[in-house]
């Protein structure tokens, strides 16, 4: 787990290398699936809720470069809710914007 964020319903939420986000039970420790980044990408430790509503995560392939993107785990999406935008093509769920700084 390298993310954890509340939703505005109060859901903890987080995110692992392997790109999973999830739902987690703060009581009892479980979590459960309920999207993925997609296109090889896993947390590289941000998951943020912006004001608007959406959730928005940095990632990586692991090359070192971050990404920021835009994840929609709704229900009618899963098991892969969150996919990327890149010059190469557009995906549905997740967009993504090259992090620099």
């Amino acid at each position: 787990m390298t993310a954890l964020e509340f939703s505005p319903d109060g859901t903890l939420l987080g995110a692992t290398t392997d790109g999973e986000v999830l739902s987690i039970n703060p009581d009892s420790g479980t979590a459960s699936v309920i999207g993925t980044y997609g296109h090889g990408l896993g947390s590289s430790g941000d998951l943020v809720t912006a004001p608007d509503g959406s959730l928005l995560g940095t990632a990586t392939r692991g090359s070192g470069d971050d990404v920021l993107v835009r994840i929609d785990p709704t229900p009618e999406r899963l098991p892969s809710s969150a996919t990327r935008t890149s010059a190469s093509g557009t995906s549905t769920g997740c967009s993504s914007t090259r992090a620099t700084g």
